[in-house]
């Protein structure tokens, strides 16, 4: 089940919320894509538009990031004959770990904005070094 018709079967019945709530093969396969894009882009940062604007460090966190949604979808994966799933462990430490690296990705993406000196005028009216 993806997350769209999980989203529709939560949306017709209340008592089912909990069905879909999972990785499924499809947005795994958007997020490599996406992933392996972004490392190409990185790799080729010479023709880019801005190529101070992505760090390598995050680009291959997003791509172990996506690796590890990939297997909690294959952990999420219901099988039909007993209805479990392949391996729960799996299907939670693969969404838990993948989030972890898009959040250090995301910290490491952020550019450093250089703190401007204080003016003396408003350093002393704050009382910071002030003169003795």
């Amino acid at each position: 089940m993806s997350t769209t018709e999980a989203l529709i079967v939560a949306l017709n019945a209340q008592t089912r919320v909990g069905d879909g709530w999972r990785p499924d093969a499809f947005g795994s396969i958007c997020f490599l894509v996406a992933s392996a894009l972004a490392v190409v882009a990185t790799v080729d940062r010479d023709r880019l538009w801005d190529p101070q604007a992505r760090t390598w460090h995050g680009t291959w966190l997003n791509l172990l990031g996506s690796i590890l949604f990939g297997l909690s979808a294959i952990g999420a994966y219901t099988i039909p004959e007993t209805g479990d799933p392949v391996s729960l462990l799996w299907a939670n430490l693969g969404t838990l770990l993948g989030a972890a690296c898009f959040l250090a990705a995301a910290v490491l993406s952020r550019r450093s904005i250089p703190m401007r000196p204080r003016r003396r005028g408003a350093a002393a009216r704050s009382g910071v070094g002030g003169a003795d």
